[in-house]
């Protein structure tokens, strides 16, 4: 997924697509990759998603330009000594989270807009 998610027009088709992708998923090393805007939001939808279908979630945030971009990875089992998300996480991925996640209440998170030129 590039941007799929960031596509759908509200959480709860956000969370539908999770759930038909993890029906796919080769198990035990089938992975999903989800490449998306870093925002609370997403953050707190792949948690969730996480918890609710079983998977182990993996988080980094990459640097994009003068933007960052979160890169997500959810399988049934990585196989690794990481036992949460942010384990063996880098100090970007740590920060920009931490930031994300308790600087303020996701209402006034900002909009991302596409528009037509």
């Amino acid at each position: 997924d590039k941007g799929t998610l960031d596509a759908l027009p509200d959480p709860e088709a956000q969370r539908a697509t999770l759930r038909g992708v993890a029906r796919l998923l080769r198990r035990p090393a089938g992975v999903c990759v989800s490449v998306s805007f870093a925002t609370a939001a997403r953050a707190a939808l792949l948690r969730g998603a996480a918890a609710e279908l079983g998977l182990e979630l993996r988080i980094r945030i990459v640097p994009a330009g003068p933007e960052v971009r979160m890169v997500a990875l959810l399988s049934e089992s990585f196989g690794d000594s990481c036992s949460g998300q942010l384990d063996c996480a880098d100090d970007l991925t740590r920060d920009t989270l931490d930031k994300l996640l308790f600087s303020g209440p996701l209402r006034e998170e900002q909009f991302i807009r596409f528009e037509h030129a």
